[in-house]
């Protein structure tokens, strides 16, 4: 190949997968408008060869999505780009795998404080090892620590981010990376359906005790506070409305119970949970906005990521699991490459200097701001799903969240 711009000499095995499928000219590059079309021509057809009942199965119809965005992103080299973030406090939930892992590693690598929110202290330790290993200073300066979080519980969340207010005075960066699956139907002990205890829930809580601190932090000179809530694509799935109005309507299994574990319930209650993500950074900002602090919350896509999680799922599937493992473990991005999302709206300057943009907003890889569904765009769903969260969340906490005192975000 000549002339092979940044995107084909960083992508060579997308390249291959197009040199198996059909010719392409080198000279045409992967973020041009022919190029998408061919990524999308691909999946179609490969899709469109599979039996009717299989092509119509969530992960399908998200493949021709993970395919056509992967390789369309800004490009963004955290080693360079990332500033020097020396002095900054950050937690990172779900720090220990996957795309937090690597967030939590740049973090540090760049001189930020960082705190490893985990429900495993084992595997939070073994992963700080690792990072302090491959850059030995880090340890000397103390700058990682773990903080245990179970997602699955409200007290849990409520109980770390006591623990950290104990521990810190300031708290710069805040990413909810951590979460759950597809998953079949249960519920918490706080009788919550465990995805969105987990990937909504929780967070609120969590966030919600660390607010005065957070603003308190942005009032700073010299600081730069941001929320993240790592959403994705699949939350344009979700049920019309999301069914956010009531603690019944967010317990609803999506579907009977003879099929309430098959794919499709499956996948629209890990939708529904990726709406939450959006409509929560949304409101969250309006509060920001309410109390005229600077703090932004933006909620982003890291696109289809092969992470251990992701590739377990693929490969439970029947019949088709195999196949989407392999086409996901080759052609989705690594987690290092996933996490440059988080990583670019929590730490690029350009994100300040078009806050206006960036708040409130939901970012695709890398950076670019997109419309995400009608219902994650809409204002009063947002206000519903936040009021509704309060009410179950301080039920469940005998009111201990919803009366918090000294909070100028909630007075």
């Amino acid at each position: 190949m000549k002339n092979m711009c940044w995107c084909h000499a960083s992508s060579p095995r997308f390249s291959a997968l197009f040199a198996t499928v059909a010719p392409l000219d080198a000279s045409v590059c992967m973020s041009c408008g022919y190029t998408i079309y061919r990524t999308f021509e691909i999946c179609e057809w490969a899709i469109g060869r599979l039996p009717a009942s299989l092509s119509k199965l969530p992960p399908l119809l998200s493949l021709s999505d993970i395919l056509l965005r992967n390789w369309t992103m800004n490009k963004f080299d955290p080693t360079k780009d990332i500033p020097d973030l020396t002095g900054k406090v950050a937690i990172v939930t779900g720090g220990n795998r996957g795309m937090g892992f690597h967030v939590v590693q740049q973090l540090v690598n760049h001189g930020a404080k960082v705190y490893m929110a985990a429900r495993s202290e084992v595997s939070a330790l073994e992963a700080i090892a690792k990072i302090e290993a491959a850059k030995p200073e880090i340890k000397s300066k103390n700058q990682i620590n773990y903080l245990h979080l179970d997602l699955g519980t409200l007290k849990s969340a409520q109980a770390s981010a006591t623990e950290f207010l104990g521990l810190e005075t300031e708290l710069d960066i805040l990413v909810h990376n951590g979460g759950l699956m597809n998953h079949p139907y249960a519920k918490t002990s706080d009788g919550l359906e465990d995805g969105m205890a987990i990937n909504h829930f929780a967070p609120f809580v969590f966030t919600k005790l660390l607010s005065p601190l957070l603003i308190k932090s942005a009032e700073k000179q010299g600081t730069d506070v941001r929320v993240i809530m790592v959403s994705s694509e699949i939350h344009s799935r979700a049920p019309p409305g999301g069914k956010f109005a009531s603690l019944d309507e967010i317990n609803d299994p999506l579907a009977p119970p003879s099929s309430q574990d098959g794919l499709v319930a499956r996948y629209a209650r890990y939708a529904r949970t990726k709406l939450a993500n959006i409509l929560y950074a949304k409101q969250l900002q309006k509060v920001f906005d309410e109390a005229s602090s600077t703090a932004l919350a933006i909620a982003v896509n890291p696109g289809g990521v092969a992470t251990d999680t992701v590739l377990e799922d693929m490969g439970s599937f029947r019949l088709v699991g195999p196949i989407l493992r392999f086409l996901v473990s080759k052609f989705a991005k690594s987690p290092l490459e996933g996490s440059l999302s988080a990583l670019y709206v929590a730490t690029s300057p350009d994100v300040r200097r078009s806050a206006s943009k960036f708040a409130g907003a939901y970012v695709e890889p890398v950076g670019k701001l997109f419309a995400p569904s009608k219902d994650a765009q809409n204002d009063e769903l947002a206000k519903v799903l936040w009021e509704v969260t309060e009410k179950v969340a301080g039920e469940i906490l005998d009111s201990q969240v919803a009366d918090i005192e000294h909070s100028p975000l909630y007075t």
